[in-house]
């Protein structure tokens, strides 16, 4: 049986971290941490968008500002390169956030690494968000849905969505201390 170690300074839940003894859980107060974090957890986020997307028909937006169906162009390498997809969230503006709206608490910026799936019905949109509640790596942590009928859309000029904030666990996450 292999162990896995994690170095108390990167093992993140919820944006708290082990502290210095490893016994407890303290908040995360260094945006640097958090982007430490997201640098290693973006890729693995990326894997599991195409995986959801290739098995619910999603698609990506591209450099041109079209979209492509994953399961059409994840086997051309040429193809893929035209995906634009989503970075780790800009600094400035994530320190903004934390500002502006969390009263300064690094802890609670939850949103750094990001990705966006389009659907072209809502019934492929419903497909996905099932494949994603579904998903034994993945714990559904908050859901904003601009789509339900209640929902102003002049509060977002008419934009709608469904936004997920979730957490990843599965071993590569935790192999790098970022579940």
């Amino acid at each position: 049986q292999v162990r896995h170690y994690y170095h108390p300074f990167v093992v993140s839940l919820r944006g708290r971290a082990l502290d210095g003894d490893g016994r407890g859980l303290v908040p995360i107060k260094d945006i640097d941490q958090i982007y430490a974090q997201a640098t290693c957890l973006h890729p693995i986020l990326q894997s599991k968008v195409q995986a959801w997307a290739a098995e619910t028909g999603g698609m990506f937006p591209t450099l041109d500002g079209s979209f492509v169906k994953w399961s059409d162009v994840r086997e051309d390498p040429h193809a893929r390169a035209t995906v634009k997809w989503g970075q780790v969230k800009n600094e400035a503006r994530a320190i903004e956030k934390v500002i502006r709206c969390y009263g300064e608490d690094v802890s609670r910026l939850v949103d750094v690494c990001r990705q966006t799936i389009v659907f072209a019905t809502v019934g492929d949109l419903a497909r996905c968000f099932q494949t994603i509640a579904n998903d034994q790596h993945i714990e559904l942590l908050r859901v904003k849905n601009r789509m339900a009928p209640h929902f102003d859309g002049k509060a977002s000029a008419g934009f709608r969505n469904v936004s997920m904030n979730v957490r990843i666990r599965e071993e590569d996450a935790r192999s790098f201390g970022v579940d």
